[in-house]
């Protein structure tokens, strides 16, 4: 039927099923395309699943915006229409940069001017005309006269004076002109409308401006269009007022609120339905015919259900409160510490669910928040690795940004932030991570660990080269950049140096053997395709100039697979765009990369992948407006008092912000409105959660004030027939920890993890503790482990743990990932000082010049350049120096090789020692610790088992602050069988001895002057890691074998007496040297 037709319901589902009806009663021809407006593609997914449900097909249907429509309406109005409207704020913003420049000077543009220009003036005027283009696209749509009255020449201000330029530039007629002329046309008996369908419906909008309203009841004229809207409520809400509001207006006109005579209605619609109400005025206003509404009550007594039939009725309840159950959960808030603790709290709340109802389905269930892409690696991490199979939920994450779900746009984002940064050596690697891109140059993701190595041992640290360095104002030097790094392994593979003779200035780096010679080619090529990009990418270009220039590098760093076709589609078609918008918006000039990088950025966080919503498992996905989907169960997560309602953006120069009327765009209204839509929208359940406790004091932090409120107007309306409902009956208070022995009490706190009841169990003292590692020793270990290398057995007592794991069960941990610097050292510190510092006391006890060793050190990239290396290394030589003359008295005779080969027992024991004729002389350039003090005491015993002519049978080790001194030990063999038992044990089971701890252990039960608290404080005290050191609880192999114990027990004890009590009695002296 021709003319505007309104179909309302409180129910979504009630209007798919009117519009399913008038499908189905009056088909349009089958070639004719059925025209369903829109304002989301949510909402399209959604009711195209209706329409199939009731039709069994859902085909020849198309879902356009109402901006998208609209245009194409003005283009069947008026044939010379171009495709794409100069008017678009993408093409709008090129024409106000091109506009902008020669108006810069004048005085009407003098505040615009100081903003436009100084440090990056292209970007900043970029930014400067986007920001300006969306204003100008908001003037048409919500002030379409004010820019008309400007055409006129009304009005001299430069915002005027801007649009009259853009205007006598395209001379076509805007968006407001051509509504304007669409109007005229249609106001008219027979407009030429071509094509466009006989039926035009617009389904679940909830707010429709009155640029585009007005237009659809012209066409109502000439076509059926079919208005399908949510409304609230059945009684008439138009002139209800929010207590607020009342106040408000009494304060203005000096009256009380009860002379005002102002109805409130129900307070949630007064307060949050403003949007709503303007849009059904407007409505109103249009003549519409009204088909007979059809409102469902929700079915049962529920809390959440009470409360919608309160609204659907205006039914406040200040006097008489309705009665509902104690342990109603259909409305719940819950206060948490983080959004991880949202997450966890929502996981176990949905298995909670699920058990108690078998037909709910995860696809009932919708979870919204603010901030989707802050919660997508949390949602990842909670409910992509489940506990057990049974607790697995499937779910999607919709309305994620291209630039963060992309691999490619992401990676591509980084390659051109790279081109303008100091290419550091982790920024360079990250790359790497992008799957499509190691496959264009040929690279495994095993390959990226070996890189990552090679990376750091060859001293790469940032720049390109020295000229690249120069680029910053900063001096010109080679060393740890990439250049100098590649040139190293390089020439490493292709010579060998042994890692001590120079090529020229290079240190050839002896990393690359064999086919890994192939990987480092393909790292190679991929560094010098993306350094040479990085100079390319340093020019100016016009628009379509960039676009192929992207498409280049597009091909250059991506392979196209099933995996990437769909992200290298997406980036494409972007690529393409800004090159169709040069062409609309004739502008040729040249823009640096700053500006065609903030156009990316800028258009693929507003654009994304498909996909997502509604894909059968739970949906995640943003909360915004227009997605009041009906489901079982909706979630709000991120509820917090800052960040919703979102507030709109400050433009200093914004019109409609200066000089608001009704039905103008408000952020704050719009999720006021989402917010009552949302609570309508679910069937069963609501649950909303925010962080209403913070994390560092448990201070009480406020929900969004949309929360409070809801919560407000269910304590004034409802009761418990046995006592008033108070907030605790409906705000959750969680704990900070997830394992915390509340959620183990079966009451409102509940969790289904088991790991949490673990970790609960071994926090409790009163408990028992942890199930060990290796509950049971294992069998006897194959008879060759009882032929011991003297150095092999120095290594078990150094970590008993890494050695049972690693040769009794074959079990590598690997090693910890050595963090890649991105700055060049400025002083040798770590591991590197100390290799440094033996390396070069070996060479000053063997007569070497040690200052003869800088060129090396400084071609490895370990020294500082310049200078500073050059005073890095006089110091490390006087600190050498002073080691030396400590080590050298002891070294006045030659050393002679000692072979060791003995039976112990039933262990044959091999090694080789260097002695001299004052006995065995060791040093270490570091301070001394257990590890060293065994490793000396060890190869004492060695030294004491054989006994050789012409040298004394001590030994003495050295460390940079102190000296150690064993006497001869006449019962070696019997102490070295004690410990060869205790390796065999070791290889059994993992054994609770731990050098450093056990040290200390034993030292202040044995020397008690040496520590003053007692003994397990000293084990304490080296066992834990503090602000001056690291502790051997962080020991990764200490950490696997002994996780979630305490090991410092009496086995402990006693193990550590029986090992280093007889070391601590063989210390003859004791010599404290000051640093």
């Amino acid at each position: 039927m021709i003319g505007l037709n309104i179909y309302t319901s409180n129910r979504l589902e009630v209007l798919s099923q009117k519009l399913a009806s008038v499908i189905s009663e009056a088909p349009t021809d089958v070639f004719e395309k059925e025209i369903i407006l829109v304002q989301s593609r949510g909402m399209a997914r959604w009711l195209s699943y209706e329409l199939a449900r009731y039709h069994e097909i859902c085909a020849n249907v198309e879902f356009p915006f109402p901006r998208s429509f609209a245009y194409g309406l003005f283009a069947k109005l008026n044939a010379s229409l171009s495709k794409d409207s100069p008017w678009n704020p993408d093409i709008l913003l090129w024409r106000i940069m091109r506009a902008l420049p020669p108006l810069l000077g004048t005085p009407e543009f003098e505040n615009v001017s100081a903003y436009a220009g100084g440090e990056n003036a292209e970007l900043r005027l970029y930014q400067l005309s986007a920001r300006i283009a969306h204003t100008f696209d908001q003037y048409i749509v919500f002030r379409p006269e004010l820019v008309m009255r400007w055409d006129e020449g009304e009005e001299d201000h430069w915002q005027a004076l801007l649009w009259r330029e853009l205007a006598a530039q395209t001379g076509a007629y805007h968006p407001a002109r051509l509504r304007q002329r669409a109007l005229e046309n249609l106001s008219r008996n027979k407009p030429s409308l071509g094509n466009l369908p006989q039926r035009i419906s617009i389904f679940g909008i909830s707010v429709l401006p009155k640029f585009y309203l007005d237009l659809f009841a012209e066409l109502a004229g000439h076509r059926e269009v079919n208005l399908f809207l949510i409304q609230p409520t059945q009684e008439s809400w138009d002139h209800i007022t929010s207590k607020r509001e009342s106040e408000r207006i009494a304060a203005k006109a000096n009256l009380s609120q009860a002379d005002l005579h102002l109805e409130e209605g129900h307070p949630l619609l007064a307060s949050w339905g403003a949007q709503g109400r303007e849009f059904f005025r407007n409505i109103v206003d249009c003549d519409p015919h009204v088909d007979e509404p059809e409102f469902v009550d929700s079915p049962s007594g529920s809390l959440l259900h009470r409360l919608q039939n309160d609204i659907l009725h205006l039914q406040g309840r200040c006097e008489e409160k309705g009665v509902v159950e104690k342990n109603d959960c259909s409305i719940q808030v819950h206060a948490c510490h983080s959004p991880i603790r949202e997450l966890e709290i929502l996981r176990d709340q949905m298995l909670s669910w699920f058990q108690e109802d078998p037909t709910l389905h995860p696809r009932d269930i919708l979870v919204m928040m603010p901030d989707v892409e802050a919660y997508t690696p949390l949602i990842q991490a909670i409910f992509d690795v489940p506990e057990t199979r049974k607790e697995k939920i499937p779910f999607s994450i919709a309305d994620r940004s291209a630039g963060n779900e992309s691999q490619v746009a992401e990676t591509l984002l980084a390659i051109l932030d790279l081109s303008e940064s100091r290419c550091g050596a982790r920024q360079v690697l990250s790359l790497l991570d992008c799957r499509s891109l190691l496959s264009r140059f040929d690279l495994a993701e095993r390959d990226v660990e070996l890189l990552h190595r090679w990376v750091l041992n060859a001293g790469i640290r940032w720049g390109v080269n020295g000229d690249h360095r120069a680029s910053f104002d900063l001096p010109m030097f080679d060393q740890n950049s990439w250049e100098n790094g590649l040139d190293r392994l390089l020439l490493g593979y292709a010579m060998l140096g042994n890692d001590e003779q120079l090529f020229g200035d290079t240190l050839p780096m002896d990393e690359v053997e064999g086919s890994n010679a192939e990987v480092l080619g393909r790292f190679a090529q991929f560094t010098s395709t993306l350094f040479e990009t990085g100079q390319r990418l340093s020019t100016a270009r016009s628009l379509s100039e960039w676009s192929a220039t992207l498409q280049d590098l597009l091909n250059a760093f991506f392979v196209s697979d099933s995996s990437s076709e769909e992200e290298l589609q997406l980036v494409r078609a972007w690529c393409t765009s800004i090159s169709s918008q040069q062409n609309y918006s004739e502008f040729a000039e040249t823009v640096p990369l700053s500006v065609i990088r903030a156009h990316l950025k800028g258009a693929l966080e507003t654009g994304g992948l498909a996909g997502g919503f509604l894909d059968g498992g739970v949906t995640f996905c943003a909360l915004k407006p227009m997605r009041s989907l009906p489901f079982k169960i909706i979630c709000l997560l991120g509820m917090d008092d800052a960040a919703f309602p979102r507030q709109t953006a400050k433009i200093g120069f914004d019109l409609l912000q200066q000089h608001p009327k009704p039905g103008d765009p408000s952020t704050r209204r719009d999720d006021q409105y989402l917010f009552l839509e949302t609570l309508l929208a679910a069937r069963e359940k609501l649950h909303i959660s925010y962080i209403g406790q913070s994390i560092k004091d448990n201070k009480i932090l406020p929900p969004s004030v949309l929360v409070s409120e809801l919560i407000e107007c269910l304590l004034s309306s409802f009761t418990l027939a046995d006592g008033p409902l108070t907030e605790e009956d409906l705000l959750v208070k969680h704990r900070l920890q997830a394992f915390s022995g509340e959620y183990f009490k079966g009451d409102r706190l509940f969790t289904y993890s088991q790991a949490n009841a673990r970790a609960l169990k071994a926090q409790q003292n009163d408990r028992e503790p942890s199930a060990p590692f290796a509950p049971e020793p294992l069998s006897e270990p194959p008879a060759e482990f009882r032929s011991v290398k003297l150095a092999d057995l120095a290594d078990f007592f150094a970590n008993p743990a890494k050695q049972f794991l690693r040769k009794r069960l074959r079990l590598d941990l690997g090693q910890e990932t050595d963090l890649i610097e991105e700055v060049e050292p400025f002083q040798v510190g770590g591991l590197d000082s100390y290799k440094l510092k033996q390396d070069l006391l070996e060479q000053t006890l063997a007569g070497l010049d040690t200052t003869a060793s800088f060129p090396l050190l400084q071609a490895r990239g370990i020294l500082p350049f310049g200078h500073i290396g050059e005073s890095s290394h006089r110091n490390l030589c006087g600190e050498i120096s002073e080691m030396a003359q400590r080590v050298a008295p002891h070294l006045d005779t030659p050393l002679i090789p000692v072979s060791i080969s003995r039976r112990i027992g039933e262990f044959q024991l091999d090694g080789e020692l260097q002695v001299s004729a004052a006995g065995l002389v060791q040093y270490r350039c570091a301070k001394l610790k257990g590890a060293d003090i065994l490793r000396a005491w060890i190869n004492h015993l060695a030294l004491n088992l054989v006994q050789p002519t012409g040298t004394k049978f001590e030994t003495v080790l050295i460390g940079s602050d102190s000296a150690e001194e064993f006497a001869p030990v006449p019962e070696a063999e019997a102490i070295l069988k004690s410990l060869l038992e205790i390796y065999w044990q070791g290889m059994r089971e993992p054994l609770k001895f731990f050098p450093n701890s056990s040290y200390a252990f034993v030292n202040a039960v044995l020397r008690p002057g040496k520590r003053r608290s007692p003994a397990i404080n000293a084990a304490e005290n080296a066992w834990r890691s503090s602000d001056f050191g690291r502790g051997e609880e962080e020991d990764t192999w200490f950490q696997f074998c002994f996780q979630g114990t305490h090991p410092l027990d009496e086995t402990f004890e006693s193990l550590s007496m029986e090992v280093f009590q007889p070391v601590v009695d063989a210390l003859k002296m004791e010599s404290e040297v000051e640093e």
